[in-house]
């Protein structure tokens, strides 16, 4: 993963850091309980670490952009600077 994945992903969207996560390894359950299920919430914390970094990375670059809404709960939403 890296900066190209992240351009490719917001190339024609607006997403917080759980939808681009969720893009990269794909959604995980909880209620799994097989050795798949485990790896995949394993690999979901160590893309989320990665992420946070390469995201902010990207900002203070002004790579991408940020924007903060309020739909209940404040979320940071990125999007690609065309």
């Amino acid at each position: 993963m890296d900066q190209a994945d992240i351009i490719r992903i917001l190339q024609n969207h607006e997403m917080t850091q759980v939808q681009i996560a969720d893009k990269i390894i794909g959604k995980y359950s909880t209620d799994d309980r097989s050795k798949e299920g485990y790896l995949k919430i394993g690999a979901q914390i160590l893309v989320e670490n990665k992420l946070e970094f390469l995201l902010n990375e990207m900002v203070e670059e002004h790579i991408i952009g940020i924007k903060r809404t309020n739909n209940g709960l404040i979320e940071q939403v990125y999007y690609y600077k065309l």
